[in-house]
């Protein structure tokens, strides 16, 4: 009988290491094909980047279904009590014909618009599933980029959940926020200035919690809701300038004075004195973010 258990146990310790390698590969493979789909993303090659993001979805779902670690389940229950509010069909579809972007000012909103690449050599287990996450979100912005925000929202909610069960780190967190960034984003640019508040509010949690006060991803966030104060149909000015003039502590702390994003939150500040009718103040700021944007990206930009 001993020996026979041991035989036995040599065989599933054999086929459990087969299968281990088989995804592994599977994983290398998307990561290849998720960064393949990057490269045309940013070369502006939508349909073929659409090709290798559902090749790589499609691979991903093989390698994903995993059970949840012990300090997945930690983490997930420090963020159970976020609440996202999704579209319904109907909603949306009422709300599209109004979409409206105010694109003629840079206002700090598109902080996490950019395709994101996998590393090699993932790793076993909860990796998996923070690839999945990846080439979703991936999809939302190859979306996001044919405007179709209705199409990008679903793969961005798709990943929520997913992005709650990724590792307790940076990166996991990150992703977490990027998604939340994103949705917020969509609910902004159609008009749903109550949903977006709580995503915003949420993606603000989560990066409080998991980076501290002094971190870009809060002074990203910070400025976010900023602008939504902004842009209330009664303005909350005070509540907006209260934000952005923490916003830009931290990214002055941490970046310097003359970086965009510091010119940026200026130019946002410049603007709530203009609305308030403090043109004095509302020069000076313009002026600060013109001085540092033509130090950064010269005179013909």
């Amino acid at each position: 009988e001993t020996k026979h258990n041991r035989h036995i146990m040599h065989i599933t310790s054999n086929t459990m290491a087969h299968g281990n390698d088989q995804a592994e590969a599977v994983a290398e493979e998307v990561v290849s094909i998720n960064n393949a789909g990057v490269i045309c993303l940013e070369a502006g090659k939508l349909a073929e980047a659409a090709r290798y993001f559902q090749h790589a979805l499609a691979l991903s779902n093989d390698t994903s279904r995993i059970a949840l670690s012990r300090a997945q389940h930690n983490y997930l229950s420090d963020f159970s009590q976020i609440e996202i509010p999704s579209f319904s069909p109907d909603h949306k579809a009422a709300n599209m014909a109004h979409i409206y972007q105010r694109g003629e000012y840079d206002e700090g909103m598109n902080t996490f618009s950019s395709p994101v690449r996998l590393e090699k050599n993932l790793g076993l287990g909860v990796d998996h599933l923070s690839a999945k996450v990846i080439v979703l979100y991936n999809m939302g912005q190859l979306h996001l980029r044919l405007n179709e925000d209705n199409s990008a929202a679903e793969f961005f909610y798709e990943a929520l959940p997913l992005a709650q069960m990724s590792p307790n780190n940076s990166r996991g967190s990150s992703s977490l926020i990027a998604i939340l960034h994103n949705l917020g984003h969509i609910q902004y640019r159609i008009g749903n200035h109550n949903e977006a508040m709580s995503t915003y509010a949420s993606a603000l949690t989560v990066a409080r919690h998991s980076f501290g006060e002094c971190h870009l991803d809060v002074a990203s966030t910070l400025n976010c809701i900023g602008v939504l104060y902004f842009h209330m149909p009664r303005a909350e000015t005070n509540k907006a300038l209260e934000l952005y003039i923490e916003a830009l502590s931290i990214r002055r702390a941490i970046l310097g004075d003359e970086h965009p994003d510091v010119a940026t939150t200026l130019n946002n500040i410049g603007r709530v004195h203009y609305l308030e009718g403090a043109y004095d103040d509302a020069l000076e700021k313009y002026l600060e973010a013109l001085r540092i944007r033509r130090i950064v990206f010269g005179e013909n930009h």
